[in-house]
């Protein structure tokens, strides 16, 4: 059978937990997305992080996991009652194994909204990303 991952945080109950991620690839409009979904007046951006959008706080890194305290810390506490989501735009999640395990268990309510782009037009835009960025050094 299926064995269950539980990390035992208890976060769940401190409603502090992403309730939607952005996840995807890079190049794939995942930056214009979050900062659409952000500029809705009951959607929280996330607290830390890149631009408040990718907070890494469900990457896991066997040598140092985020605790408990670490993972509160990235998202605005919600009290059930409010009208209030908050949004996690780290597109990496969906390489990491052991991401979609833990934000189920912090938030099994949580949704997620999968981008994906042509790859064609995708490595294009990265190519064209890279070029402008390094290319002066």
């Amino acid at each position: 059978g299926k064995e269950e991952i539980s990390y035992g945080t208890g976060i769940e109950a401190a409603s502090c937990a992403p309730s939607v991620v952005v996840a995807g690839f890079m190049k794939s409009a995942s930056s214009f997305l979050f900062h659409a979904l952000t500029k809705h007046p009951n959607v929280l951006p996330a607290l830390r992080g890149a631009q408040h959008k990718e907070t890494r706080c469900y990457h896991y890194d066997s040598t140092k996991p985020l605790s408990l305290l670490d993972r509160a810390w990235c998202f605005p506490f919600v009290e059930a009652e409010e009208q209030f989501v908050s949004v996690d735009g780290t597109v990496s999640y969906d390489v990491d194994q052991f991401a979609p395990a833990m934000l189920k268990e912090d938030n099994p309510n949580m949704k997620t909204i999968f981008v994906v782009r042509n790859p064609v037009e995708r490595l294009y835009s990265n190519f064209k990303f890279s070029y402008n960025t390094y290319a002066k050094f």
